[in-house]
């Protein structure tokens, strides 16, 4: 092979790396072979579409001949840089065991750079994942890059930004090791499940936002984010990776040579220019990536590189509601913005956009504190403390504690005097909910971003199981606490975000030689922190949780006896790898979403694997297999029978266990129709946990079924005051007002919903049937169609719906033709699906007022004990039918257990 052929080759290596600059007319100049000349044309052909589309994989794996290439490997992608092994030398085939104090365990990526190892920390006992230069690519270039992108990663700390550990040079190679990641690429995940819906986009943003802002603050920026950059780890936490294009601020910018470093598609048009890069431009690339998440696209699109820079000169932009229509208007708004070309028109912040992507999800993350009021707080003499005034809001009687509350006073009396307006009123009973007790969040305090402290969430467990004992509080569901426990998040933003009125910052348990120790700080909105007294040492950690609770009890002014009764709910107590897995599980069943809560139930399902002792484990995967059959994940015969061994196991390891006693009620409603034993069962788990949200939120739909549904819209609106952020007890509250007859309120709770996410189906589902019936027609349709296509094409309840608004409009013809394919569907159905498809076409037919249709159709529903059937008391669908003679023998026959 010919020198001049040789330096051809390393050049395309170096074309793939997307590292060297390369001057090509004094290349092309040098080289006199026409066959080394046109392998050179095509090589710079080839380095400007690789350069342009670093980002998009899959369309460069269909062109034969690409080389692609991005800055730095993808730990676990699919995606990882690969090249035609004609362009590049193959890796090394000699065998590498170890390498310092890392023992080699498998290759996980590739690149012309070198490798990317599983690797095993043998001093930390850890897996890791090593970076490490070939030999032969090892230039002084590439080792600059490897040791920049550690000093870059070694200044952040956060929970969404991958942890690196060290860099350094053994046996003549250098390496970067760093956290393992298990999980998959957000480009993966938008390859595998679509595009994704707003709200779970804006919430992806928030933990982005987050992140950035801790890298801005180290000094940073990072000049590469993009999907293929985010991992979404298996327990679902995001990490932003990959910083090989970081620069530092007072530095960044273009290269000297005017090289762009970074994914073209995603850098702002300033950058493009040569400008430098700054907070704005990464707020572009996060808004570019908000937009490609929810549009498999870009705002701005290209074939070559100069494409896209005279795309960006004249403007050519795609809009966002013009790839999504159906995106709420505020989310749209939001990352427009972001992703505005000039950066003066963008958020100044990762913070501003967090915030504002906050409020596109009806949240407000800040709390607004009146600077006047505070100047008097500081200049203030202590006076009387005057009795709250009963006509100011709640939040507003809490501040004036503090208006008129000095700095004089001991910690301890202002403690008290911050919490007087948390006195419970009247007594209420425990089943019963009351607007004026107080929420109370309870967040347990990780040392670190990446690390769980298996000691702290038990403690923090604890306390809460004696907190839920008591009907004086409401204690926030551990699931909504848990979405936002970062480590930079400040327990401010946490309690505007839940809604509660205070927050319990459990810090991290130690264990010493005598026992364990701990401290709490309580924070109440509109007032400084205070610490408490350190509790310890104590011998257990349940005998830290009572203890804990006891020296909460009187600025909480809750009972003592209460928190300390014989029935109180369950602590979560297993082995560290079963509470990593529950813990885990919390996080992912809180985010709703169909992939998210199957994740969950995986999770519950390895804890009780890890430590089958954990009566916790067993109780939550039994509420999960229950939720992914009302969901339609599973058949009811296998989420009954797993479900119902799952939570006898659980008592029988825990008589009191809250959770297992709310699916045994929720078994009793859902499988035997004993309507009163489910009842009872939801009043003993409301009895030891009266903040348990699926125990009150499913007693409410039980008693809305029943026909009570001033009380389930009352213990609903309970539930949403532990769980502000569930959408699920939004629906569950939506179809319970629709059921007491508002249908007004209903419709708006489910506009509000879709407010959040356009694309979320139960908003859609509830309009879809509330529309019919009040009569709007037109609307109907419009909601109805959107969710069959949604349901690609093919949704018996939607189809049932369409039919009844076609002929209420007057259109039999239509409506004929739409019952007549629900009927072809129920003949060639199997016998398991046929009663919910009988239930469809009695609403389609009810709706067109056509009895002698409704009734064999009910009859065959409730025989069959369709899942559809459980509100038939109070579905106004069938107003008109329970006047019949023939209603009575209906639900006798679904009724009957």
């Amino acid at each position: 092979m010919s020198a001049q052929r040789t330096r051809l080759l390393e050049l395309a290596a170096s074309v793939a790396d997307g590292t060297v600059d390369i001057d090509w007319t004094k290349l092309e100049a040098s080289v006199v072979d026409d066959e080394d000349r046109q392998l050179l044309q095509d090589l710079r052909v080839l380095a400007g579409v690789a350069e342009l589309h670093r980002s998009d994989p899959a369309e460069l794996a269909a062109s034969r001949g690409r080389v692609v290439g991005r800055i730095g490997p993808a730990l676990t992608d699919t995606d990882v840089p690969t090249v035609e092994e004609r362009v590049l030398p193959p890796p090394s085939k000699q065998p590498l065991d170890s390498w310092g104090h890392l023992e080699l365990i498998e290759q996980i990526g590739q690149g012309s750079f070198g490798n990317v190892y599983r690797a095993r920390d043998t001093r930390l006992d850890r897996d890791v994942a090593l970076k490490l230069l070939r030999k032969g690519r090892q230039t002084a270039e590439l080792a600059d890059k490897i040791l920049h992108e550690g000093r870059i990663l070694a200044r952040v700390r956060h929970r969404n930004v991958v942890t690196v550990f060290g860099v350094e040079e053994q046996d003549g190679r250098i390496g970067l090791w760093m956290e393992y990641i298990r999980g998959r690429t957000l480009e993966q995940l938008l390859r595998s499940t679509g595009s994704f819906g707003a709200r779970e986009a804006a919430l992806i943003g928030q933990e982005l936002c987050r992140a950035l802002a801790s890298v801005h603050k180290a000094g940073l920026v990072h000049r590469d984010i993009k999907a293929q950059n985010v991992m979404r780890e298996e327990g679902g936490r995001l990490v932003l990776m990959d910083f090989g294009a970081g620069q530092y601020v007072h530095a960044a910018g273009a290269t000297p040579s005017g090289r762009l470093t970074g994914t073209p598609l995603y850098l702002a048009p300033e950058l493009m220019r040569g400008g430098e890069a700054t907070v704005r431009s990464d707020i572009y690339s996060l808004g570019v990536l908000l937009f490609h998440l929810v549009t498999g696209q870009y705002p701005v699109s290209a074939t070559s590189l100069d494409d896209l820079r005279q795309a960006h000169r004249e403007g050519r932009r795609f809009r966002l509601h013009d790839a999504r229509p159906d995106l709420a208007d505020d989310f749209a708004r939001v990352v427009e913005r972001a992703s505005n070309p000039d950066p003066a028109c963008r958020y100044a912040s990762a913070g501003a956009l967090q915030e504002a992507l906050a409020r596109s999800l009806g949240l407000d993350s800040t709390i607004t504190v009146d600077r006047d009021a505070l100047a008097a707080v500081l200049a203030a003499t202590p006076p009387d403390l005057p009795a709250p005034a009963e006509a100011a809001p709640r939040w507003f009687r809490a501040f004036r504690w503090w208006h008129v509350a000095g700095v004089g006073f001991a910690l301890g009396a202002v403690l008290v005097a911050l919490l007087a307006w948390l006195l419970p009123r009247d007594a209420a009973p425990t089943m019963r909910p009351t607007a004026n007790t107080p929420v109370v969040a309870i967040r347990p305090v990780m040392a670190t971003a990446s690390s769980f402290d298996p000691l702290t969430f038990a403690v923090a467990s604890s306390l809460g199981a004696r907190l839920r004992s008591s009907p004086e509080v409401r204690v926030t569901s551990p699931d909504a606490v848990a979405t936002l426990n970062d480590v930079a998040a400040s327990g401010a933003t946490i309690m505007a975000t839940l809604q509660s009125d205070a927050l319990i910052e459990l810090l991290p348990v130690r264990q010493l030689p005598d026992g364990y120790h701990a401290s709490v700080r309580l924070l109440v909105a509109g007032a400084l922190p205070v610490t408490l007294p350190p509790i310890g040492p104590v011998a257990t950690l349940d005998g830290l949780g009572d203890a804990l609770a006891s020296a909460l009890a009187t600025p909480l002014r809750l009972n003592p006896e209460a928190l300390h009764g014989t029935m109180h709910a369950a602590a979560a107590r297993g082995n560290r790898e079963a509470l990593e897995h529950f813990a885990r599980g919390l996080r992912q069943i809180a985010t709703e979403s169909n992939e998210g809560i199957a994740q969950a139930c995986q999770s519950f399902k390895a804890s009780i694997d890890a430590d089958p002792t954990f009566a916790a484990g067993y109780a939550r995967w039994a509420q999960c297999l229950l939720t992914q059959y009302r969901l339609g994940a599973l058949p009811p015969a296998t989420a009954f029978e797993y479900a119902r061994t799952a939570a006898s196991i659980a008592l029988a390891r825990d008589a009191d266990n809250a959770d297992a006693r709310a699916a045994v009620a929720d078994l009793y409603a859902e499988d035997g129709h004993d309507w009163a034993r489910a009842e009872n069962e939801f009043h003993e788990a409301l009895a030891r946990d009266s903040s348990n949200v699926y125990a009150r939120s499913r007693y409410a739909m039980l008693l809305a079924g029943r026909g009570r549904t001033a009380e389930s819209v009352e213990h609903l609106t309970d539930a949403l005051r532990s769980s502000p952020l569930s959408t699920i007890v939004k629906g569950y509250l939506a179809m319970s007002l629709h059921y007491s007859a508002r249908d007004d309120e209903a419709l708006e709770l489910f506009q509000q919903l879709r407010g959040v996410d356009a694309s979320y189906e139960s908003a859609l589902v509830g309009q879809c049937r509330v529309f019919v019936v009040v009569g709007k027609f037109q609307e109907a349709l419009t909601a109805c169609r959107q969710l069959l296509a949604r349901r690609n094409g093919s949704d018996a309840f939607a189809q049932a719906q369409i039919a009844a608004a076609l002929g209420r409009l007057g259109r039999e013809a239509d409506a004929t033709k739409q019952l007549a394919q629900l009927r072809a569907q129920y003949d060639a159905a199997t016998e398991a699906d046929r009663p919910n498809l009988a239930f469809f076409l009695a609403t389609a037919y009810a709706a067109l007022d056509q009895p002698d249709q409704v009734f064999p159709w009910l009859e065959v529903a409730a025989r069959g004990k369709s899942s559809r059937a459980a509100y038939l008391r109070v579905d106004p669908r069938f107003a008109a039918a329970r006047a019949d003679p023939r209603w009575s023998q209906v639900l006798a026959a679904y009724e009957k257990p």
